[in-house]
């Protein structure tokens, strides 16, 4: 079977010397190509396959985020594997969740178990017309616990790709089955796991409206490779495949892949212990769909409840968990601008921007064009950052600010604000409306209760504290 890939740059990729040089990724770096790997780049970006040859420096531009890669169509053949499909008195979403895998799968037709997680109502999937295993464990114990049972369950008898879909997520089977796939990309070795966008389905009325742009489970239209300090820090477990080797990674000391002490957060957890070990691989050309929350009273609780997991993940995970991640310079132009001092601001950033210049080479094109642009992408990240955090764990000093500078305040209001406007990740007709900017300032407080009330409950300041580097 076929296992070459494809390369494509990177929306923010810069190509400078007759691509000698390439700018871009997250953190911005600077790499400079021999002829060959010049010429090899040129290839690539053209359409080229990548070569088994060449995988050294393929697996250099995936993970410093300047290429992506494409979609792995080629493979013949997939190895078995196991859906998983937690569930607690959901049987609708579990219904719609059943629905999308009844197609016909292409190239392996995987076993799929329901881990009735203690619903009310015992779970029936009698009339699914089609082999269905239902294990239902006393609960309830939360979707960590279930997705664990499962695992447990098929121990014995599979050494294989599980899939962990949610009860409500809908996604078809042959996309899953594309998605089992991409286990088998080449360019980066091992691929531990991969996970499709999860977007939010279109509904009537505004809080499904917002979803559609700015739903927590919604990562976006750009793909990479995910983990800790990376653009895409994790994915969700809403809808995830695993290979033998991440699920062996995340079980390392006999620990479950899981963690049962997380009721939420579990999934973030996950990523970052497996990323040690290998590479996380989001997809967004692959999709699933998750039903919004139709009430305002279940999308705050849902708010608070993503919050709540950022005290236990910050004991575990240290400075992974940070509201506000930034440079010295950022800092500085950060606090300049919102303190209404916008000469020192500026000065600041003709300084920063000096100092980045003299770390190029001599020989690079452009060299001042260069240093602006990484300087000013790098600001602009820092006043947004900024701005978040401070309507979301900080609202209380927030407010406190704004009874004593209500005009610096405003300002961080109104970053915050266009932040919701800019921000949108539906690339469709379905553009943010206005009033997204005061269900967005809703979204944003109930996650900062949630933070704070974990930390409290945690004992841990570790969720509100910024991370400063040089």
């Amino acid at each position: 079977m076929s296992r070459n890939a494809r390369l494509r740059p990177t929306r923010r990729l810069r190509q400078a010397n007759n691509s000698e040089f390439l700018i871009g990724g997250s953190p911005p770096t600077l790499m400079r190509l021999t002829k060959a790997g010049t010429q090899r780049v040129t290839r690539w970006f053209d359409g080229a396959e990548v070569e088994q040859s060449d995988l050294h420096l393929a697996r250099r531009l995936a993970m410093n985020g300047m290429a992506h890669v494409g979609l792995m169509t080629n493979v013949t053949e997939n190895a078995p594997y196991v859906v998983i499909v937690p569930v607690y008195n959901d049987h609708a979403g579990l219904r719609a969740t059943l629905d999308g895998l009844a197609e016909p799968f292409g190239l392996v037709s995987p076993r799929v178990i329901v881990v009735d997680d203690g619903s009310d109502e015992p779970v029936d999937v009698a009339e699914r017309g089609r082999e269905i295993e239902v294990l239902r464990i006393d609960g309830p114990t939360g979707p960590a616990s279930a997705r664990n049972a499962g695992l447990r369950h098929i121990h014995d008898s599979h050494d294989g790709p599980v899939a962990f879909v949610d009860a409500g997520v809908r996604i078809s089977a042959s996309t899953l089955d594309v998605l089992v796939r991409q286990l088998q990309e080449p360019v980066v070795a091992p691929v531990l796991a991969v996970a499709p966008r999860v977007r939010s389905t279109p509904g009537p009325g505004l809080i499904a409206s917002y979803d559609c742009n700015h739903s927590p489970l919604d990562l976006g239209p750009v793909g990479g490779y995910v983990g800790p300090g990376r653009p895409l820090s994790y994915v969700p477990t809403a809808c995830l495949v695993m290979s033998a080797a991440g699920i062996a990674a995340s079980q390392r000391n006999d620990a479950d892949t899981f963690d049962p002490q997380l009721r939420f957060g579990e999934d973030v957890d996950l990523i970052w212990r497996i990323a040690k070990h290998g590479a996380i691989r989001y997809i967004p050309g692959l999709e699933a769909h998750h039903p919004p929350r139709t009430t305002i009273g279940a999308f705050v609780k849902q708010r608070i409840n993503y919050g709540s997991a950022a005290a236990p993940l910050g004991k575990r995970h240290g400075s992974y968990i940070t509201p506000f991640r930034t440079s010295w310079w950022g800092l500085g132009v950060t606090l300049s601008l919102f303190g209404g001092h916008p000469f020192i601001a500026a000065v600041v950033g003709i300084v920063s921007a000096v100092s980045v210049r003299r770390q190029l080479p001599d020989d690079l094109e452009d060299r001042s064009q260069h240093a602006l642009r990484l300087v000013g992408e790098g600001h602009v990240h820092s006043l947004t950052a900024f701005a978040a955090a401070a309507v979301r764990p900080w609202w209380p000093l927030t407010i406190a600010l704004g009874l004593r500078q209500p005009h610096a305040a405003l300002r961080l209001l109104g970053v915050a604000a266009l932040r919701r406007l800019v921000g949108s990740r539906h690339e469709s007709a379905l553009a943010p409306r206005p009033t997204h900017v005061g269900l967005g300032l809703v979204d944003d407080v109930a996650y900062g209760v949630g933070v704070l009330k974990g930390c409290v409950e945690s004992s841990t300041l570790r969720p509100l504290l910024p991370t400063v580097t040089s």
